[in-house]
């Protein structure tokens, strides 16, 4: 399967590592209430921008399941088995780093080896390796996705229906699900009951894999980037509004909150953008090229360790914020370089490839 290279997914990688560790620092540094309300909010934008862009990506790579039906359940496997070599290195680096950083030997430490810690609630912990729980949501993809397609793909094996439409319709599946199970939930605490449990958060990746093919199908659509513009736009709109009240009142009396109807004005921002980068973003300066694709390189490994890297220059009490801040972006930079270069990519060049 040729995946021709998209330096505006690139940009969006970026982008979403970026409103996530920049608005830690304000939250950590900050005591100033509007900054640290709309860091939250910036933040929490960045999180689903991940996990809507990981769907876009991930997602059309059912293909290559569903393209041979004599392989199918062979590279079921080896999709997972992609996802763990892309994934688990990194993870457990940092894993490791913040064991031994903030001196944690909890028994509950065994949940975060199996990415069982935030599966359902109550979460093991809010404050150890806190950024972990969004790496449980799209493990639990992984596993759920590729399972289900090729479920659906082994029933259906005798009909002939496009491999396409059994990649959405997993997706759909999984969409529906989520929504029948969290609208009839009873809870008090949105952000940890809610929105960081994996079980509960699967369908922002199937939507995002979702819009990948519908904007595949309309994409010569005349008006599309127009609408896709006012669509963005008002729901981030919304969502900025509803955050607001949503962190006046810290109360779940709002309905668009209480429904979790919330998610999907999120969703629909994110793909907004996804969508709208992907398609106008063209890079063809080398150099450019090659920053870009370094710096998003870089997204995932800074996610994981920014965290932690905060709260080690914090601990030194330096006077000078310039200065902590200086030594956060160097330190952070630099070590997801070196987790780059010597251990994500190593394990990436042995990935197996599909059969077809």
């Amino acid at each position: 399967m040729n995946i021709q290279k998209s330096y505006g997914l690139d940009i969006i990688r970026i982008i979403a590592a970026l409103i996530v560790f920049i608005p830690h620092l304000i939250l950590s540094f900050s005591k100033n209430v509007a900054y640290t309300n709309n860091a939250y909010i910036i933040s929490s934008i960045g999180v689903e921008l991940f996990f809507c862009l990981s769907g876009y990506l991930i997602c059309k790579q059912g293909l290559c399941i569903t393209n041979s039906k004599r392989y199918f359940l062979k590279n079921t496997f080896i999709f997972i088995k992609r996802r763990i070599l892309r994934t688990w290195p990194a993870y457990f680096f940092a894993l490791f780093s913040y064991i031994f950083f903030y001196r944690y030997l909890e028994n509950e430490l065994i949940f975060y080896f199996f990415f069982l810690q935030n599966l359902f609630y109550p979460m093991v912990s809010n404050t150890f390796f806190s950024v972990s729980w969004s790496i449980c949501v799209e493990e639990l993809f992984y596993i759920i996705f590729p399972t289900v397609l090729c479920t659906i793909a082994f029933i259906l094996r005798k009909k002939e229906i496009q491999t396409k439409l059994l990649i959405i319709f997993t997706c759909l599946i999984i969409i529906l699900v989520i929504f029948f199970i969290r609208i009839n939930l009873n809870y008090n605490d949105w952000g940890s009951e809610i929105r960081r449990v994996s079980l509960l958060r699967l369908d922002a990746i199937a939507f995002g894999g979702i819009s990948y093919f519908f904007f595949q199908k309309y994409v010569n659509y005349k008006y599309l980037k127009y609408l896709v513009i006012l669509l963005g736009i008002s729901s981030l709109i919304f969502v900025y509004y509803y955050f607001v009240l949503y962190l006046k009142s810290n109360s779940f009396e709002n309905l668009i909150i209480a429904s979790n109807l919330i998610f999907y004005h999120i969703y629909i921002f994110c793909i907004s953008l996804i969508f709208l980068l992907d398609r106008t973003i063209k890079v063809t300066n080398i150099f450019a090229k090659n920053i870009i694709s370094e710096l998003a390189n870089w997204a995932y490994p800074l996610y994981l360790m920014h965290i932690l890297i905060i709260d080690l220059i914090k601990s030194f009490n330096i006077d000078s914020l310039l200065i902590n801040i200086i030594l956060i972006f160097f330190i952070n930079f630099f070590t997801a370089h070196i987790i780059r270069k010597y251990l994500e990519l190593p394990f990436i060049k042995i990935r197996p490839k599909y059969l077809s």
